[in-house]
């Protein structure tokens, strides 16, 4: 079970009130992450596999499954955020936020990627984290706002491919009764099908991105 905001998935083993909603200093987005000594050395966990709770006096930032990690950045060891936004497909907007910190023990580049870059913003700042937005260079310059058809069909089949090693369990990490994510252990089982019922739901949606690319592309040549 999860509470779903906005496309933003907020898993329900955080602290609710009796209300069911997440307290009110808590905000929960899930994504993916890039964590090493730089980008190009960096160890990539993709979405949805990565939690990261906005706190009033910290950020958390966990990921579960094989390769799994709990950091936890409490406010003054946060040096600077940089929040890069960027569109990869026309009304599709991501963000990646950089986390610099100086924090022994933890990898210096922490990046952590949402779909959902309306809400976290409104996180931080209700919550009082300062950080300074870059637009991606490549958008800057009006080129590679978009991605290519095919690489989108190909997410699209991944997405499935992942989905059906999620949903039968075959990946090494879904082998046990209970997996930890965002912190908490759950039963392994219901884990593994919310995953999969996300990779699904993103498939199922790139594949219509593509279908929809290919019909307007298609109206355009005959209308030539």
């Amino acid at each position: 079970m999860a509470l779903a905001t906005e496309g933003c998935i907020i898993p329900d083993t955080y602290p609710t009130m009796s209300a069911g909603y997440l307290e009110p200093c808590d905000f929960v987005l899930r994504g993916g992450s890039y964590t090493g000594h730089s980008y190009w050395s960096s160890t990539v966990a993709t979405w949805p596999l990565v939690v990261l709770t906005v706190s009033s006096d910290r950020l958390t930032l966990c990921s579960s499954g094989l390769g799994g990690f709990h950091y936890d950045f409490p406010k003054n060891s946060v040096e600077n955020l940089v929040l890069r936004t960027r569109n990869i497909l026309p009304g599709v907007p991501v963000a990646g936020l950089q986390i610099i910190h100086n924090l022994p023990g933890i990898p210096p580049y922490i990046v952590f990627g949402t779909f959902c870059p309306a809400k976290l913003t409104s996180a931080l700042k209700s919550l009082g984290f300062e950080y300074a937005v870059t637009r991606n260079a490549s958008a800057q310059r009006g080129v590679g706002q978009t991605i290519k058809p095919y690489v989108t069909a190909l997410g699209s089949i991944m997405a499935v491919i992942l989905g059906l090693l999620f949903k039968f369990r075959i990946l090494s990490f879904l082998k046990g009764d209970t997996i930890l994510s965002g912190g908490r252990e759950i039963p392994t089982e219901a884990f593994a099908n919310f995953i999969a019922r996300i990779l699904f739901v993103g498939g199922g949606i790139s594949f219509l991105i593509v279908l929809s690319w290919l019909i307007q592309r298609r109206m355009r040549r005959y209308r030539e």
